[in-house]
């Protein structure tokens, strides 16, 4: 009898130990899958901080920071960073020197300021759709411009007769 209880507790305790095995795994895994992205992680930020004076209505020095299309494509200095390296970004080197942003707008938390350097030295990870997409596609066009809202032009016809 005092043998089958030993057999059943060396049973139990290497199941717990595969058990706590597979599930710490399992957690580093989870880890590892969910990299740091723009649209969900580093956009927010840039738009809350940065977004008075680099958005919709106002783009100082021609910074747009509300995709990353815009983002690589920078502004009036040339592209706002440089996917894997942080140290030759140009937006981190405004922040890190602390040009950015202007005393009269909240800082950048030192939390946030490495949320943005783990970025792009991790590659500046986008989801696809916002990287492809085509700049015409969020021009702004006026009403009566717009093909659409034309007037319907009544069309001769050639070569029939009556």
């Amino acid at each position: 009898m005092t043998n089958s209880k030993s057999i059943t507790n060396r049973l139990v305790l290497i199941l717990l130990g595969m058990l706590s095995c597979v599930s710490s795994d399992t957690v580093v895994a989870d880890r590892e899958v969910s990299p740091v992205v723009f649209e969900e992680h580093v956009r927010p930020v840039l738009l809350a901080k940065c977004g008075n004076c680099h958005s919709d209505e106002v783009r100082e020095a021609n910074l747009d920071f509300r995709s990353m299309a815009a983002l690589m494509r920078g502004g009036d200095s040339g592209p706002a960073l440089v996917k894997g390296r942080a140290d030759q970004s140009v937006l981190l080197e405004r922040i890190d020197a602390g040009e950015m942003p202007p005393a009269d707008q909240p800082a950048l938390t030192s939390s946030e300021i490495e949320l943005i350097r783990a970025w792009i030295d991790a590659g500046a990870v986008a989801n696809e759709s916002d990287v492809n997409s085509d700049e015409w596609s969020r021009r702004l066009v006026e009403g009566e411009q717009y093909w659409a809202f034309q007037p319907l032009q009544r069309r001769q016809q050639s070569g029939t007769s009556d």
